[in-house]
């Protein structure tokens, strides 16, 4: 017989498996093993929840309702919901999840710290659903992940402010939609803003009109804090000189796309002040767009990058940028400006033989050098590990 130490690391190996994806059916069929194997697997199970349906919703909440119930939605800390705008039939219920939904199913689980919303054809919530999420029983929200689909150019889209106004405690937040919005510092500051906002992540899908640095300075009320920042799929120009500059000095992390020829032009000065840096990654939107272009920009970028970097990643159009950032990197090596740096990445749109990557790894002496495809209609890349493990992996930027 297994004891449960032995249990649990099989139960984790479907879990945590190398995709990033959970085996919920998996897990499922484990607890039904013996009395052994069903805590554990349960634990696992609603660890993160799934509901992407009302039948799914309908089924949870009468499991919730024993004894056993009980306990497990006290476990639960991560909850994935897929929200869809639908018009009301009379008589008829409808089979997605509405915005309604969003508040009483967070008040099942006390302990909840992170909402992943999918919002499909939602591009403001109702008064009605942002009362509810303003409810004595909706949990503290640490982690707000939030994914827009099929939401056209021409629809204001107040669901980023709304959501963060209605959970100003979260320490991360992302965010991944298109639209049209009108920012926060266009409108009244008399609402709640994060204050504890240690990381954020937008991509705005080239939302028209971009928006500048100025708008996104509610988002941070102690710049002190933040220590993550993305930004995709933005113009990110001189008017983003204020907000980058009260976040410079406590960033960790760093990650920009470059949209337009002088978009990052300002980045080496920006890059003084972050002190703190451990990782920097440019990703350009378009193959062909002119943009970053590492054979004339990376040099400058080197000689500005503070000595605490140990991830760095960049993109590279043809083979001869390729060897010219080998040189490039092989000298700031040398002279000690990456005297730490461990962790390349590079997002290509052109083929290099493993033999070359190899040679190439070789000669800068890197622990891991990730290798990512670049394509015109997604960011999708085939990750390549070089390290005494090497995998393939199909992951999305």
């Amino acid at each position: 017989m297994l004891n449960e130490d032995v249990i649990i690391y099989i139960l984790e190996l479907l879990y945590f498996n190398p995709a990033g994806t959970i085996e919920y059916k998996d897990l499922a069929s484990s607890s039904r093993i013996s009395k052994l194997w069903t805590v554990p697997a349960q634990n696992l199970l609603f660890h993160a929840c799934h509901i992407n349906n009302r039948e799914t919703l309908k089924a949870l909440q009468r499991g919730l309702t024993t004894s056993r119930g009980e306990s497990l939605r006290r476990i639960t800390r991560v909850l994935n919901l897929d929200i869809a705008h639908h018009t009301p039939i009379l008589g008829q219920e409808p089979k997605t999840l509405s915005e309604l939904d969003i508040g009483p199913t967070l008040g099942l689980f006390p302990n909840l710290c992170e909402l992943r919303l999918t919002l499909r054809r939602i591009s403001s919530l109702s008064k009605a659903a942002l009362r509810s999420l303003n409810a004595k029983s909706i949990p503290r929200m640490q982690a707000l992940i939030v994914h827009i689909v099929d939401n056209g150019m021409d629809r204001y889209n107040d669901v980023l402010f709304q959501l963060l106004e209605s959970f100003p405690f979260v320490e991360r937040a992302s965010f991944d939609g298109r639209g049209t919005y009108r920012w926060q510092s266009r409108r009244t500051h008399s609402r709640r803003i994060p204050s504890r906002l240690r990381e954020l992540r937008l991509d705005l899908h080239h939302s028209q009109p971009s928006p500048t640095g100025d708008d996104f300075s509610w988002l941070i009320a102690d710049p002190d804090l933040l220590d993550v920042l993305y930004l995709h799929d933005l113009v990110i120009d001189q008017t983003f000189e204020g907000f980058i500059q009260r976040v410079a000095p406590g960033l960790r992390a760093l990650r920009l796309s470059s949209s337009l020829r002088g978009d990052l032009v300002h980045l080496p000065r920006w890059l003084g002040s972050m002190l703190r840096l451990e990782e920097l990654v440019i990703r350009n939107d378009l193959p062909g767009a002119d943009c970053f272009r590492a054979s004339m920009d990376l040099g400058p970028l080197l000689d500005a990058l503070p000595s605490t970097v140990t991830h760095l990643g960049f993109t590279l159009f043809t083979v001869t940028e390729f060897e010219r950032a080998e040189e490039t990197i092989k000298f700031s090596l040398v002279t000690g400006r990456l005297a730490k740096l461990t962790t390349l990445t590079l997002i290509i749109t052109f083929r290099l033989s493993k033999r070359r990557l190899d040679a190439f790894r070789h000669v800068l002496r890197l622990r891991v050098l990730r290798l990512f495809k670049h394509t015109d209609e997604d960011i999708v890349f085939a990750y390549v590990s070089f390290s005494n493990a090497s995998r393939l992996l199909l992951l999305k930027f």
